[in-house]
């Protein structure tokens, strides 16, 4: 079974007719990742589950032996609760860059991003062209940053994938909409309610109950104004609100030109844009001296001015069909 899990987090890549090699990388993550003795110790976890789950049906006096289809059965198991395994590395990662933006804007200078010492947990070496398409990007206050939330949840930080499937870091915001969703049973909502609803919600980065700012008070009644005096809960412009309130949770809604880029096989192996993927030492170099530079020639602008958009879109309204 470990082996299993060690091919499906190889997803697409996995090599399936090279046993040395194959047990050469389980030894190689045994001595070095330690998120691998997490996913063996949810391994044995659930092998454990499932035996008590069939003591009172099995031979207690009988040698513990299982079937291919009980393994089968154990493996839909360990595929279902995966994602919240893996995520225990996604949390770390998030953490890791949270230390890095001390302001609490979600926000991270590129040459900071890309500063990290050889003895860091995580080294990032995404390109530009990555960061841009996947929306983890802002340059709109001059400064180049990387947007925390979009970063952490963007294609190249999945870590299983195929043709049919991806395994990706939980999207921290979802937990925050389904309270607000639990709370207001309704696809909108007037931006009172909202307010208060919002300024009861903490997160792993804000603490419960703060004020929300006027700028971000004037931003949701703008949003209301255009949608009859109610807020849609699905909506561009409210996500961009959420975005702005919990920058370090919700990402900003970047609207690709092409959503295959979202996809995790376009930027690894064979896709067509795994050469941008990683950065040069070279460009690297240069990225991080221009954007510490110009972080010393520009002052700190407001992010709310800065980055909003008044794009809209109603993700969940359908279209509209026209009756002859």
């Amino acid at each position: 079974l470990d082996s299993y899990m060690l091919l499906f987090e190889q997803g697409s890549v996995a090599n399936l007719t090279d046993p040395f090699k194959h047990h050469l990388i389980k030894k190689r993550r045994l001595g070095q990742d330690t998120n691998w003795h997490d996913v063996r110790m949810y391994v044995q976890d659930t092998v454990k589950n499932v035996e008590y789950m069939q003591k009172d049906v099995r031979n207690p006096f009988a040698p513990l032996v299982y079937s291919f289809d009980q393994v089968a059965h154990i493996s839909e198991y360990l595929i279902h609760g995966y994602g919240r395994v893996q995520d225990a590395e996604c949390r770390g990662m998030a953490q890791a860059l949270a230390e890095l933006d001390p302001e609490g804007s979600g926000r991270i200078p590129l040459h900071i991003f890309y500063s990290q010492p050889y003895t860091a947990d995580y080294q990032f070496k995404e390109t530009v062209y990555y960061l841009q398409q996947v929306g983890a990007m802002d340059e709109g206050g001059g400064v180049p940053s990387v947007r925390i939330a979009n970063y952490v949840q963007g294609p190249s930080n999945c870590m299983a994938h195929s043709s049919y499937y991806s395994v990706c870091c939980l999207v921290a915001c979802d937990g925050l909409m389904r309270d607000l969703e639990g709370s207001i049973r309704a696809p909108q909502v007037l931006p009172e309610q909202l307010l208060l609803l919002v300024g009861n919600l903490s997160s792993p980065s804000i603490d419960a109950p703060r004020e929300i700012s006027p700028g971000l008070v004037s931003k949701l009644h703008t949003i209301a104004d255009r949608h009859e005096g109610m807020v849609p809960l699905h909506s561009r412009l409210f996500a961009q609100w959420m975005h702005l309130v919990f920058p370090q949770e919700c990402p900003f809604p970047h609207l690709s030109v092409d959503p295959v880029v979202m996809t995790p096989n376009h930027w690894h192996g064979g896709g067509l844009a795994a050469k941008d993927l990683r950065v040069t030492p070279e460009d690297k170099q240069r990225l991080i001296d221009e954007s510490a530079r110009m972080s010393e020639e520009l002052p700190a602008g407001d992010v709310v001015v800065m980055e909003w958009s008044e794009e809209e879109v109603l993700f969940l309204q359908e279209t509209p069909h026209r009756i002859f």
